[in-house]
């Protein structure tokens, strides 16, 4: 708890020592993975993101069940997505959202991240099918993230047109379908916030 006011504070040494320190005095402590996880969120924070990065991986690699383990492994792709990285984070995402263990709210997030991932280093067909399968995912799933489905729908239209960009056979047919994507948002979303893909 001190470590975190620390933390909220932005006294990053501070909060870094005392994770370090409870560490040390507390081995074997049933809070040690909450401890390790939340020192190394700490590194992120405090814009050391290499230890953040070594400090999530050696995280889930000890800690692979528990129940931080699906946040760090989130943020390790979330580190390479950011570093233009495009390939690794699509493979971290995977191995998020292919965990049947996963919250159901990271799961769809990290299918979703791994379809922008795609989309990111221009395999639009890839991209299309993370966004297709997706959208057949959350619209079957009552337990779904709803806010996810405009989204996706979005982001499904953006790169059925991405497509059409990128092809040398440049077909009306992708327009057709990228505009059904996206009045399915309006129909079915007429108060959906705007995306930020």
């Amino acid at each position: 708890a001190v470590a975190r006011t620390y933390a909220a504070e932005g006294n990053w040494p501070a909060a870094l020592g005392t994770y370090n320190q409870w560490m040390t005095n507390h081995a074997g402590s049933p809070w040690q993975a909450e401890a390790e996880y939340r020192r190394a969120q700490t590194y992120f924070e405090a814009g050391q993101e290499t230890n953040g990065l070594q400090s999530m991986t050696n995280f889930v690699a000890r800690f692979p069940t528990n129940s931080f383990a699906f946040r760090a492994r989130n943020r390790i792709a979330e580190y390479h997505f950011n570093r233009g990285e495009y390939i690794e984070a699509e493979r971290n995402y995977q191995l998020l959202y292919q965990d049947p263990t996963a919250p159901i709210d990271l799961a769809y997030g990290a299918r979703f991240l791994a379809g922008r991932a795609a989309f990111a280093r221009q395999e639009m067909n890839d991209a299309r099918v993370y966004f297709g399968y997706l959208h057949k995912l959350l619209t079957k799933d009552t337990n779904a993230p709803a806010a996810l489905i405009p989204e996706t729908l979005f982001a499904l239209g953006d790169t059925i047109f991405g497509q059409y960009q990128l092809s040398t056979n440049r077909s009306p047919e992708r327009f057709s379908e990228a505009i059904t994507a996206f009045d399915n948002i309006t129909n079915l979303f007429p108060t959906s916030p705007p995306h930020n893909l």
